[in-house]
């Protein structure tokens, strides 16, 4: 409503209204990631980001750094940009004071626990060039000899010195490269071999990361803005990398800025973390895909693999795992002798089993396999030969199994009427009969009685147990 006894006084004096007050900032935290986004390729900072900085500042917004560097690493950007706020480092395992020059936190990574990660993932992808960042307020990174690619410089203050003496001081991180291994191949190799107490980071270019499990960029800013009595309804957000994503994702919804992080972490497809991409015609939906193909495992059950097949099936298995391995880590189980190819466990009947009818002992695979598989994120039985493994993997692992079309068809029916029960491994019992011609009371094939309703599955298999 009007003041109408305002507007008339002011009329009245022919006065002019002063200007208004500056509305109160829509946020009142802006959080930056470094490398990418607050400086550019050259490391420096251009004058339209200092003068919207600066802008912010008057009104009484706070601005803090998060970034992956430990803190010393940051020294001469804090210089340069007359920084003297609260400063998130160290992927959020860090939290200094830029002002006093002060460490106020900071977490060691269990070197025990890295360790034994390192080993399992050299076993598994081949020799791994390394580097560590030391703790406290003289931090610094050791590298190995392979590890520098030319931009050791990024890694200032650092020195070079042998593998066995990376670990002569408490380490906060390790950064990890692969000879020819791509980040992400390298992201999910990590994931598989490291325990609870690490976390593994995609960091930055040819940069994967071991940290202490329960840190990221998230967690270290919800500290900041607590100490500052703000709330994450306060913050606006800005990153471009895939260790940006919980930081984007914690700030309120649709306040997070960023561009599409690379790798498989940002294969969601979201430019603006938080937005709802639109549909032809306006309609939003939320953006169906994995965001991390790489954090999945899919075991696959079948009977025959190659080389050992015999049918088309054995060959399709083959196929999709190939194509699959560069997706996700795939695990192959199947029946029979070992095999010399890495991802694949043969299970084969034990020795009191051999007299056992083939139904019990495809029955005994099975268990097995239901068994290895714990862990995985899906579960594909290949074959029919195979579906029970596939059952038992969703009743006691919790596991969704999931099943093509062609093992939708009973093996001792419809496919192989003249199989021998040793081949199907089903009982003469369990055999469907034989299709037969149709007579005056049966219906004509493809067509159903008009006079009663669609028989049920079951009513129209004889014999099934």
């Amino acid at each position: 409503m009007y003041d109408t006894a305002r507007t008339a006084d002011a009329a009245t004096a022919g006065a002019v209204s002063p200007p208004a007050a500056p509305h109160a900032p829509r946020y009142r935290l802006v959080a930056t990631d470094l490398d990418g986004t607050l400086l550019r390729s050259d490391s420096t900072v251009s004058a339209r980001t200092r003068s919207a900085l600066r802008r912010a500042q008057e009104l009484g917004v706070h601005h803090v750094i998060v970034t992956g560097r430990p803190a010393r690493g940051c020294l001469p950007f804090f210089a340069a940009l007359g920084y003297t706020g609260l400063a998130v480092c160290g992927q959020g395992a860090q939290v200094y004071d830029a002002g006093r020059g002060l460490l106020l936190s900071g977490t060691a990574l269990d070197t025990s626990a890295a360790q034994a990660a390192l080993n399992r993932l050299t076993a598994r992808v081949g020799p791994l060039d390394l580097a560590v960042v030391t703790s406290g307020d003289t931090a610094e990174f050791v590298i190995t000899q392979g590890f520098g690619r030319g931009d050791e410089r990024e890694l200032a203050p650092y020195r070079i010195a042998d593998p066995a003496q990376l670990w002569d001081r408490p380490v906060d991180k390790v950064l990890l490269r692969h000879p020819t291994l791509s980040d992400a191949d390298l992201v999910a190799a990590a994931r598989l071999c490291t325990g609870p107490e690490l976390t593994v980071v995609h960091a930055g270019h040819r940069i994967v990361e071991l940290l202490p499990t329960g840190f990221d960029k998230a967690t270290g800013l919800a500290r900041v803005t607590r100490s500052l009595g703000l709330t994450a309804r306060d913050v606006i957000a800005f990153g471009d990398m895939p260790n940006d994503i919980p930081l984007l994702r914690w700030a309120e919804p649709r306040r997070g800025h960023g561009q599409r992080p690379p790798g498989p972490e940002g294969r969601g497809g979201r430019d603006r973390v938080g937005q709802r991409r639109r549909r032809r015609g306006g309609r939003p939906r939320a953006d169906s895909r994995p965001r991390s193909p790489f954090l999945m495992r899919v075991d696959l059950l079948t009977r025959e693999y190659p080389p050992f097949v015999y049918g088309g099936a054995g060959v399709h298995v083959g196929q999709l795992t190939r194509h699959l391995r560069s997706l996700v880590d795939v695990r192959v189980h199947c029946y029979g002798d070992s095999h010399a190819e890495a991802g694949v466990v043969a299970h084969q009947v034990t020795e009191s089993m051999d007299d056992a009818n083939s139904a019990v002992q495809a029955m005994a695979v099975n268990l097995s396999m239901s068994e290895a598989v714990r862990g995985t994120s899906v579960v594909h039985s290949h074959t029919w030969y195979a579906n029970f493994a596939g059952h038992l993997a969703k009743v006691l692992h919790g596991v969704p199994p999931t099943w093509p079309p062609h093992t939708a068809w009973s093996p001792c029916g419809r496919g192989r009427p003249n199989s021998s029960p040793a081949a199907t491994g089903c009982p003469p019992s369990w055999r469907r009969p034989r299709s037969r011609a149709p007579t005056a009371s049966s219906p004509s094939p493809g067509r159903w009685p008009t006079t009663s309703r669609r028989p049920t599955r079951a009513s129209t298999r004889t014999g099934s147990p």
